[in-house]
């Protein structure tokens, strides 16, 4: 993982005081990246763990959600991410009422901006239904929830693009060749 480092650590450190983290950034900023990087770095801290202790008892849980634009196909994708046949999240909120689960709703954009009101309040039910859930977002801004946790990603240094152009096998120009 390149870059953003330090956002990672962020996130995670943050799940012990908020249970909602949204990474924003732009296009192309590396949101779905930092938070494989979360997952993976999670993953890694539970099997260095002489105790085999895992942050999320019940696991981490992952949604693509590009291109959700209602809040019905949140709520089945949720299930359906979670195991579960049924789409009413009320449901989904009965069945997983005392579960231990990190939630990632990967790539929020088009829901945030055309049912930012759904968004909250499904959001808000979810949390306050499974007390143990914590909820990780990638989208170009937050969601609006009290104590959401916002972290925004900058521009990737000129180093880590370099390294992370090298690593692809895409092409790329350093400084001194551009001129």
């Amino acid at each position: 993982f390149w870059g953003h480092n330090d956002t990672v650590l962020h996130v995670i450190e943050g799940f012990s005081h908020v249970r909602m983290t949204t990474i924003c950034g732009g296009i192309g900023s590396g949101k779905t990246a930092a938070a494989e990087a979360v997952v993976f770095t999670l993953q890694e801290r539970a099997r260095n763990d002489p105790d085999g202790r895992y942050m999320y008892e019940d696991g981490v849980h992952m949604a693509r959600c590009s291109n959700m634009d209602s809040i019905d196909r949140l709520a089945f994708l949720i299930a359906r991410t979670l195991g579960q046949m049924t789409p009413r999240i009320e449901d989904t909120i009965a069945i997983n009422a005392n579960a231990n689960f990190l939630l990632i709703l990967d790539g929020l954009k088009t829901l945030v901006t055309v049912d930012p009101h759904g968004l909250r309040k499904i959001m808000e039910q979810m949390m306050e239904g499974i007390p143990g859930l914590t909820i990780l977002v990638t989208c170009p801004r937050g969601v609006g929830i009290p104590f959401e946790n916002v972290v925004g990603l900058g521009r990737l240094s000129d180093t880590d693009v370099a390294s992370l152009m090298r690593q692809s096998g895409a092409p790329y120009f350093t400084a001194s060749e551009r001129l």
